[in-house]
């Protein structure tokens, strides 16, 4: 019996890769391709919510299969709000490669890298085929990590922006996403103290708020032509923003659909168009007026984590980055 031994990444690991956001949006890319032409496989689960008061740990399993790429394997995550009282961060994960031949695991890899990199890739993806092509202005709602990433996602898509209008609770967090994205970009990089103010204006909004006791983004906020990602599974947009969206999609209907309920999202008189890999296949148009408002909620499926890491080790593999485990 052959020995199996499998490769560890920590995340210093993965930054010195050199697999760029334009790497992980073609790969995001070609997985909605493949989800749209059914050559993919995924396994629903809900998330564990445990602990009646807060701070609530939130667990989640995503496992996920991409055919074409031969990306295998599962994803592990944990929230719990208050962490960083302990030196912790708020969230963890990790992902777990398996070869889709034989089953047997090759990698385990940090997994928050990631899942901030294929939320961000996802939200171009959407962009290329939903958003106007003559976008100039993006709205970011939540100043936080995924905030910035999203930035740098749409840049691979967008080239005519160049404003940025940047909300989030705290001035200070405000503050700081300014400094740090004048430094990555060329944009007018604007802080506002209002969500209002962020979204009115904006070709594409991007919502990453985590922290809200009410819907934080508005319908009549949203002007002719806007594309909405919003990336906390639709809770922070009042009701109005997805029933009445002229074309409302999703990454997977069923994972979706069984989440919603958790985030305080009704599906009941939603109207779906498409999910995001019918488009990308070509079996549905994109956008198809500029005055269209577009409503795409991406992400609660672990296929483009398994593209991103696959990637990620086969690239280690190839430069001898790593640490090799035996296993058995």
């Amino acid at each position: 019996m052959g020995k199996v031994s499998m490769l560890v990444l920590s995340i210093e690991d993965i930054l010195g890769l050199g697999v760029s956001m334009a790497d992980c949006v073609r790969l995001c890319e070609e997985t909605l391709r493949q989800e749209g032409l059914g050559n993919t496989a995924i396994a629903p689960s809900p998330p564990l919510h445990l602990g009646s008061e807060p701070p609530k740990l939130y667990l989640h399993g995503m496992p996920a299969y991409v055919g074409g790429l031969e990306a295998a394997g599962v994803k592990w995550v944990s929230h719990i709000t208050g962490n960083a009282a302990q030196g912790l961060p708020d969230s963890s994960g990790v992902i777990i490669l398996n070869d889709p031949r034989t089953g047997m695991p090759q990698c385990i890899l940090e997994g928050m890298w990631v899942t901030y990199q294929r939320t961000a890739a996802l939200t171009a993806v959407a962009a290329k085929y939903l958003a106007r092509p003559d976008a100039v202005s993006i709205g970011i709602v939540g100043a936080g990590a995924l905030g910035r990433v999203a930035v740098l996602a749409l840049r691979e898509v967008l080239p005519g922006i160049t404003t940025v209008k940047a909300v989030s609770r705290r001035e200070a967090s405000r503050r700081a996403y300014v400094e740090e994205m004048r430094k990555l970009v060329d944009y007018d990089i604007i802080p506002v103290p209002s969500v209002r103010e962020a979204v009115i204006d904006a070709d594409v909004i991007v919502s990453s708020a985590t922290t809200f006791e009410a819907p934080l983004i508005r319908r009549a906020w949203l002007k002719p032509g806007a594309l909405l990602a919003p990336l906390v599974g639709g809770s922070e947009c009042e009701p109005a923003c997805l029933r009445q969206a002229d074309k409302l999609l999703v990454q997977h209907w069923p994972t979706f659909a069984a989440q919603a309920p958790k985030r305080g999202v009704d599906i009941a008189g939603l109207s779906l168009y498409a999910e995001l890999g019918d488009v990308v296949c070509g079996r549905k148009p994109g956008r198809e007026a500029a005055g269209e408002i577009i409503v795409s909620i991406n992400g609660g499926v672990g296929t483009t984590d398994m593209a991103i890491a696959q990637r990620l080790c086969q690239t280690a593999r190839e430069r001898g980055i790593g640490r090799s485990v035996s296993l058995f």
